[in-house]
């Protein structure tokens, strides 16, 4: 690592976790450079919308490990059928 960039490194630690968090969102942005800022926040939005209408209801019965291992079995068999 380049001395300025640990100079850098080294100020940016000091700053308070919000604003680390969001010169860490600008830093990946940037290198994201070729999609829209816009589309790729609007695709996590959507993302996090669909896996919260997903979520069980608060005090909703939740299926056993056993279940979900089962299930997760015959999921995989019936995919290697298919092939």
């Amino acid at each position: 690592m380049a001395q300025a960039t640990r100079k850098l490194l080294e100020h940016a630690l000091k700053l308070p976790p919000a604003e680390r968090a969001e010169l860490v969102a600008q830093l990946v942005a940037s290198l994201d450079g070729d999609e829209p800022e816009g589309r790729v926040e609007r695709a996590w939005a959507d993302e996090i919308e669909r896996r919260v209408r997903e979520m069980p209801a608060p005090g909703a019965a939740l299926p056993s490990a056993d279940e979900v291992f089962s299930r997760l079995r015959t999921h995989l068999a019936e995919r290697r059928r298919a092939k």
